[in-house]
């Protein structure tokens, strides 16, 4: 039996083998950026993951939680976001976000920032200029000049 022939791909009326090779290279990039997006994804998932079994140590060492109060905990912690997702839907994301923010700071009584305005803050401190740059979902990241020309 003859091993089958490699035939290129087919190309459409007025397209190059450019173009096709163009539009491959965009989905490899489009796929890479995807599988980026997941390794940051769960690696965030991870850090997440580890600090709620900090809290749970905590809560046993400094509070003597045990099975039945950390239960009551995580029950009251899914009645919180529960409550959280339904104002995402009602109001979106940055209101519920701010809301649920002002609420950590009111029961805490500790000022509560956004990681990215701790961050900005402590980047102005060491004096380093930067520009503000949204982000499709609404966040903001900064982008440091520090070193541009």
């Amino acid at each position: 039996m003859k091993p089958k022939k490699h035939h290129p791909p087919q190309k459409r009326k007025g397209e190059t083998y450019a173009d096709i090779l163009a539009k491959k290279r965009i989905g490899q990039e489009t796929l890479r950026m995807a599988m980026e997006d997941e390794a940051v994804r769960l690696a965030s998932d991870i850090i997440c993951q580890r600090q709620l079994w900090a809290v749970i140590v905590t809560l046993n060492e400094r509070y003597q939680f045990g099975p039945k109060r950390t239960k009551d905990f995580f029950e009251a912690m899914e009645t919180v976001l529960d409550e959280f997702e339904r104002m995402k839907k009602k109001n979106g994301d940055a209101y519920a976000e701010e809301k649920l923010r002002q609420r950590a700071e009111q029961v805490s009584g500790v000022k509560i920032q956004y990681q990215h305005e701790a961050v900005l803050e402590k980047m102005r401190e060491a004096g380093v200029e930067s520009t503000i740059i949204g982000t499709v979902d609404g966040t903001i990241n900064e982008k440091s000049k520090e070193g541009e020309s």
